[in-house]
């Protein structure tokens, strides 16, 4: 992984998104893959911004293949603002979509407002999974449901690829996610 510091954050650059993006301008339009870049910069962006208004600065910003981590420095924050940070990069590409539809980008708010909700799935590594358990959601019975939920993208997944064909990233990153969810 390369290092470096910008402003007193580590700037982590993992060998595993050099290659994901390498591989998605190769076998898709890369048109395609520059807005779905510049969807999870504007996500990440929304999480920055209202770490900046509350004072709470990254320690480290990692890229990698299954996208963007920030880790904040533990600088103290109450429970609203946590859950304000965490909501920030869906709403920040939520709000995009709407003004980029406005602006008749229809393509790229699709590509806003499929990043904002795909990050707001109760997944334990996703920004909406976070915010559930920021409301104590943590029960036996609510890791059964997220289970569930998981079995629900997994059969949704495939109804897509035998109706639509095979996409490879969203075969990828359907199963990813159900084995972290179900093994973990």
């Amino acid at each position: 992984m390369l290092k470096f510091k910008l402003g007193g954050t580590q700037i982590g650059l993992s060998f595993s998104f050099f290659a994901l993006f390498s591989v998605l301008f190769y076998a898709r339009d890369s048109s395609a893959v520059i807005m779905a870049l510049t969807a999870c910069l504007i996500h990440e962006i929304g999480h920055l911004y209202f770490m900046w208004i509350f004072r709470c600065r990254p320690e480290s910003v990692v890229f990698y293949g299954g996208g963007i981590r920030i880790i904040p420095d533990g600088s103290p924050v109450s429970l609203f603002q946590e859950r304000i940070i965490l909501a920030a990069g869906s709403l920040f590409n939520l709000a995009s979509a709407l003004v980029l539809v406005i602006a008749g980008a229809r393509t790229f708010a699709a590509v806003n407002a499929a990043i904002g909700s795909f990050n707001l799935m109760p997944f334990r590594n996703f920004d909406g999974g976070c915010l559930l358990e920021s409301f104590a959601f943590t029960s036996p019975g609510f890791e059964n449901i997220r289970k569930l939920f998981s079995l629900v993208l997994a059969a949704a997944g495939t109804l897509i690829l035998v109706r639509f064909g095979i996409n490879l990233s969203l075969a990828v990153t359907v199963c990813y996610i159900i084995a972290s969810e179900i093994l973990c």
